[in-house]
Parts: C-alpha cells; sequence; structure tokens
C-alpha cells in the first residue's frame, strides 16, 4: 500500500512538473512572438523613417536639378528665338536682295 502511495505521488509530481514545463515553454513562446513582433513594429518604424528621409532628399535633388533644368531651357528658347530671328532676317536679305538683282538686270 505505501508503494502504491509513493507511486501515485510520483506519478502526480512527474505530471504536475510536466505540465509546469509545458506551462513554462509556452510562456516562453508567448515572450518571444511578443519580442518578435515589437522587433518588426521597430524595423517598421525605421524603414519608414529611412523611407521618408530618402524621399525628401530625393526631392530636394528634383528641385535643384529642376532650377538648372529650367535655367537650360530658357537659355535654349532664347537661342531658339535668335535663330527664328536670323532666320526671318535672311530671308528678308533674300528678298532684298533678289529685287536689287532684278533691278540691276532691269537696268
Amino acid at each position: 500500500m505505501q508503494e502504491e502511495i509513493n507511486e501515485a505521488l510520483s506519478h502526480d509530481s512527474l505530471c504536475n512538473a510536466l505540465e509546469k514545463v509545458i506551462k513554462d515553454i509556452n510562456v516562453k513562446r508567448q515572450e518571444d512572438t511578443h519580442v518578435i513582433a515589437d522587433f518588426k513594429n521597430f524595423l517598421d518604424l525605421q524603414i519608414t523613417n529611412a523611407c521618408a528621409a530618402m524621399e525628401e532628399k530625393m526631392f530636394q535633388i528634383y528641385e535643384a536639378e529642376g532650377k538648372q533644368i529650367q535655367t537650360k531651357v530658357q537659355e535654349i528658347y532664347s537661342v531658339l528665338e535668335r535663330i527664328q530671328t536670323l532666320e526671318k532676317d535672311l530671308e528678308d536679305f533674300k528678298s532684298a536682295f533678289a529685287s536689287f538683282s532684278k533691278n540691276l538686270k532691269e537696268s
């Protein structure tokens, strides 16, 4: 009978110890899950901040380059206007020269 009591206590003790180990494992797993979730949130925040900083820098570069491009475009338009004026002057000269040449031949 004493043996049966010792076996029952031993069995109950083992079951209780096993349940405690399983419970401890589950608690540790939940803690690990929380640590991973916190780490993911931290990384998300870091990535968001890094992307925002990169985007801001990109827009600053666009703005600086845009001013340079605008200056160059204005220069090109100015040159094109000058070319157009010179082409018109050349056509006017050709017409005047053709008239002059015609008048010389008629005289």
